[in-house]
């Protein structure tokens, strides 16, 4: 009898080793595929930055007044020259980068992206602003951000 037991014992200690074997395998397997996934999808996301190697793209997401989201890019682009002198950036404020907007009434609506300069952008920090601040009062002050 206790041979019997003993090759029970066994049978039963290698169909458990078979099971948990193959439920690490799947765990791994699964991890292995997940990994796959999110690093092609990081591969995709690194195509857009080096295609576009001198921006740096910010999103802000606000809601308007009727509750809908939106979305709109801000991008810092390294290749734009401007050509603010040192005076124009002293003189910068939100009221006058409002008003001297070159847009129409309504059309600050359509805008989806906002494209800033490095110098600008070393302005707005040397006024404590920073470029996400500067298109929220800009978008609040048109009427599009509550």
């Amino acid at each position: 009898m206790s041979l019997e037991f003993l090759g029970w014992f066994l049978f039963g200690s290698g169909i458990s080793m078979v099971i948990i074997g193959i439920c690490f395998w799947l765990k791994e397997f699964i991890q292995v595929s997940w990994t796959a996934k999110a690093n092609h999808n990081l591969k995709g996301q690194e195509s857009f930055i080096n295609d576009k190697s001198n921006r740096e793209i910010s999103e802000l997401n606000f809601r308007d007044k009727s509750g809908v989201l939106n979305t709109v890019r801000i991008i810092v682009d390294h290749d734009i020259e401007d050509d603010a002198t040192p005076e124009d950036i002293n003189n910068m404020s939100i009221d006058n980068l409002i008003h001297n907007y070159p847009c129409s009434e309504g059309s600050l609506e359509k805008i989806q992206q906002f494209i800033f300069s490095v110098q600008a952008v070393t302005g707005m920090r040397k006024h404590g602003l920073e470029p996400d601040e500067v298109v929220t009062k800009m978008l609040k002050a048109s009427g599009r951000m509550a």
